[in-house]
């Protein structure tokens, strides 16, 4: 039988002893688990970048991985705290947006947590990761039933999964930028009328730029060239080849992006 796995997912860093606190909680609960680290390298507070690394790697693990994510900008306030079940997989975190492009399509129970006798015996108002969401986590990976945890309830869904339609044009924002300084936006291929992506008329703007060059991939342009093209994820991206286009763009997260036909 497999071990239980838990993958991580915070802004935390690897500086302080944050995480290292998490694993200990759970560790202290089950005997043998498994841990996998997705990141803690997200931008502090931005809850957008964090659900779309979550998004972009949940459906390769297996079922029964028990998703922990802590970017929580709002710890120790109203924001509801959560485990959703889908697709056979848990989700445990704050409530605040950061499950959006998971939960999109729909398909899941979720549940607040307000069972207390689950967390830890000193709950900090700063540090719900450590007290709250990892012991939950823990009791899930033990096989605990999530709706042991608290009462059904609808989680919040983002604005900035959705984007902005009109006759010749769709307006979208940047929700991530990766290691390499590309731009990836809330536009999916699926926004766009069918044969629009491969149309000559097509164009992509960020800010007051315009970008000529729909490719397919970056090194289809020259080094330190602009375009755009359809990530791995399907998600319309601004980038230079072996380059960095937010640094090129002066652009970051939130900034709008139009693309036109």
């Amino acid at each position: 039988m497999r071990r239980p796995l838990i993958a991580l997912l915070t802004d935390f860093g690897t500086r302080d002893g944050y995480v290292a606190a998490m694993k200990a909680v759970i560790l202290k609960g089950l005997d043998d688990v498994e841990f996998v680290d997705i990141s803690h390298e997200v931008d502090p507070f931005r809850i957008e970048s964090a659900a779309y690394v979550l998004y972009s790697v949940f459906d390769f693990f297996p079922s029964g991985t028990i998703f922990l994510c802590v970017v929580d900008p709002g710890v120790g306030t109203a924001r509801k705290a959560l485990a959703v079940e889908v697709g056979r997989k848990y989700l445990v975190g704050p409530d605040n947006g950061l499950f959006s492009w998971v939960l999109k399509s729909g398909g899941y129970r979720a549940f607040s947590l307000e069972n207390v006798s689950l967390f830890r015996s000193s709950v900090s108002s700063t540090f719900h990761g450590r007290d709250v969401f990892a012991p939950v986590a823990a009791y899930l990976a033990s096989g605990g039933q999530i709706d042991a945890v608290g009462t059904g309830c609808e989680p919040y869904i983002a604005e900035w999964t959705e984007v902005d339609r009109g006759v010749a044009e769709v307006k979208g924002q940047v929700i991530h930028i990766d290691r390499f300084g590309n731009l990836i936006t809330n536009i999916r291929k699926d926004c766009l009328p069918e044969g629009v992506v491969k149309s000559s008329n097509f164009r992509v703007r960020v800010g007051d730029k315009a970008i000529e060059s729909i490719v397919n991939t970056y090194g289809d342009v020259p080094e330190g060239a602009l375009c755009a093209l359809w990530g791995s994820y399907d998600h319309l991206e601004i980038s230079v080849c072996c380059g960095n286009a937010s640094e090129t763009l002066s652009a970051g997260i939130g900034d709008r992006v139009f693309c036109r036909w």
